[in-house]
């Protein structure tokens, strides 16, 4: 068993996430920083390398990825939580 730590500050889940992407490359999670509403980012385990997901959303959580890519995650929206579905760009 190995393991190493690849990101810090990340949102405890509800129901799911941090998530594998479908290349067993990448993480998907959500960051804990309610100061930009909970930004949703992608890792790359081997470079250790960040990237944030623009979104339109706020409060992000419980993030999973399919099999082709789409990833599924809760948001709030006004007062209510939605679900939102997007593909990865490549």
């Amino acid at each position: 068993l190995y393991a190493k730590m690849v990101a810090t500050n990340v949102i405890p889940d509800i129901e799911s996430g941090p998530a594998w992407l479908p290349d067993s490359k990448r993480i998907i999670y959500v960051k804990n920083d309610r100061q930009e509403y909970n930004p949703i980012y992608i890792v790359n385990v081997d470079e250790k390398a960040h990237a944030s997901l623009k979104t339109t959303t706020k409060m992000n959580h419980d993030v999973t990825s399919s099999s082709d890519g789409t990833i599924a995650f809760r948001a709030q929206t006004e007062q209510w939580d939605q679900i939102y579905i997007a593909i990865l760009p490549n």
